[in-house]
């Protein structure tokens, strides 16, 4: 029985992820419903990005829009918001959400995956997350 759950906790915990993930801290606003709010970006790849902010949160399902700077290169990228609220996760600590990025986005941080893998922590506040 022990083992039996022990192999289910695994499975609900296992790292789904399909990109690479960098560990960021990237000032950011983002546009939801025709607002807007300032927020920082703390982890990116190509398919989303996890953000914390100070206020409410978008719901789930909800389009968003964020607007960022990466390599002096101002980004517009929109996705789905897939989860929503206030995290104790590894190093998201706080409130935020999680948000999938559209084709579109994805192939505008794709562009950019280069210059994030040629970063070497601790020089840059980039960072690889395994």
């Amino acid at each position: 029985m022990r083992k039996e759950l022990q192999l289910a906790v695994g499975s609900v915990f296992r790292n789904r992820r399909r990109f690479p993930r960098w560990e960021v801290d990237l000032p950011c606003r983002f546009e939801a419903g025709g607002r807007f709010q300032d927020c920082t970006v703390v982890d990116l790849s190509v398919g989303g990005a996890f953000i914390e902010l100070k206020g409410i949160t978008p719901p789930i399902n909800c389009l968003v829009r964020l607007i960022l700077t990466l390599f002096g290169q101002s980004l517009a990228l929109e996705g789905r918001v897939r989860h929503s609220g206030w995290f104790l996760l590894g190093y998201h600590n706080g409130n935020g959400f999680g948000v999938e990025f559209n084709e579109l986005a994805s192939a505008r941080v794709a562009g950019l995956e280069e210059k994030l893998l040629d970063l070497e922590p601790p020089e840059s506040k980039i960072q690889i997350v395994r």
